[in-house]
């Protein structure tokens, strides 16, 4: 993801996901500047909040992440089951929330 401007550099605040039938048993995964390596988003529980919730068609959960991955171009984001994760078949992303700001061109 370059947000449209992939030349201006950019730092990530916080990473939210809302997931149907995960259980909150997602690890999110990060690669910044089209890189091969891939880190853990929320490595530090702490910064990890987790809300789940029942709706019309199932157990849904949001996940947020504060972060900061500092100095970027671009980034890519990549979700992880956990080993508890056993609904494979009614998972479903529902939406994935970016918070993010450009940085001035020095």
């Amino acid at each position: 993801i370059a947000f449209g401007i992939p030349e201006v550099r950019k730092k990530i605040r916080s990473v939210s996901i809302t997931t149907k039938d995960s259980d909150g048993a997602l690890k999110l995964q990060y690669s910044t500047d089209l890189g091969n390596s891939w880190a853990d988003i929320g490595a530090n529980e702490a910064a990890s909040t987790i809300t789940n919730y029942a709706g019309l068609r199932g157990s849904y959960s949001r996940q947020r992440f504060d972060v900061s991955i500092n100095n970027i171009y671009t980034f890519g984001l990549r979700i992880v089951p956990t080993g508890s994760v056993t609904k494979t078949a009614d998972f479903g992303v529902q939406d994935i929330s970016i918070v993010y700001r450009l940085k001035n061109v020095k």
